[in-house]
């Protein structure tokens, strides 16, 4: 990754240790290599797909590490009369494919608002199990149907330009951060648009007490500006990547 470059490589571990340490003061020097090591580990994006869809995600999740990277899109996939609705079902559906409890209205909310919840072959109610904890229902997706512990997560939020791209952020990253591995920039235009966003994604990440810069930033490079800037996009943060 950095190109047999060593004194690179101890920076960047150098650097994530500080940020690990800032949350848990005994983070050791071998964690945060073996973060780097994990993020850095040459991957193909193998499945692109609409972050409201219950049977694509249940698919892609199948698919295991055949498909080691999941981009769940809220952009160009998701029709624009459900930007909003589609923020609420990919944080529940996320939540629940990283193996976490639905309540009720939780577990109600997607089988009424996920796309293809309903499907004859792949029907959302047959891979999860019920459970009590408390006096309270919770609903659990099977273990089995989960997403692979390796698979990195990412979501494509709307280009920053557009009205829904503040809710994308303030919105989803906020509640599933800890679930996720990064995201998928599209549309950039130049290196401010990249500082924006990691701006946005670091106030969070302080605000919920995460490692600081743990999140990957990739940058879909289609635009003209970004193609021009792209040596000032990478410079941005350690976290920012190329995307072709």
């Amino acid at each position: 990754a950095f190109g047999n470059n060593q004194e690179a490589a101890e920076k960047a571990v150098t650097t994530r240790l500080e940020a690990m340490r800032r949350v848990n003061p005994d983070a050791t020097e071998d964690e945060a290599a073996s973060q780097l090591e994990w993020e850095l580990k040459p991957r193909e994006i193998q499945n692109v797909f609409p972050g409201d869809n219950w049977r694509f995600m249940f698919s892609a999740a199948q698919s295991g590490m055949k498909a080691p990277i999941l981009l769940l899109d809220l952009e160009d996939a998701v029709a624009t009369t459900r930007k909003e609705l589609a923020r609420q079902v990919i944080v529940q559906l996320i939540r629940a494919f990283r193996g976490e409890d639905l309540t009720q209205d939780e577990y109600d909310f997607l089988k009424k608002n996920a796309l293809q919840a309903n499907d004859a072959k792949f029907p959302m109610t047959n891979y999860f199990v019920s459970d009590v904890v408390g006096e309270q229902v919770v609903y659990r997706l099977k273990p089995e149907n989960q997403f692979h512990k390796d698979q990195m997560i990412l979501i494509r939020p709307n280009n920053l330009r557009t009205k829904w791209a503040a809710g994308d952020y303030a919105t989803v990253f906020r509640q599933v951060g800890h679930l996720i591995s990064g995201i998928y920039m599209p549309k950039v235009e130049g290196d401010g648009d990249v500082k924006t966003a990691v701006s946005m994604l670091r106030a969070i990440q302080r605000e919920k007490k995460w490692v600081e810069g743990r999140h990957k930033v990739f940058v879909l490079t289609e635009l003209p500006g970004a193609v021009l800037t792209a040596e000032k996009i990478l410079s941005v943060a350690p976290e920012v990547e190329e995307a072709q």
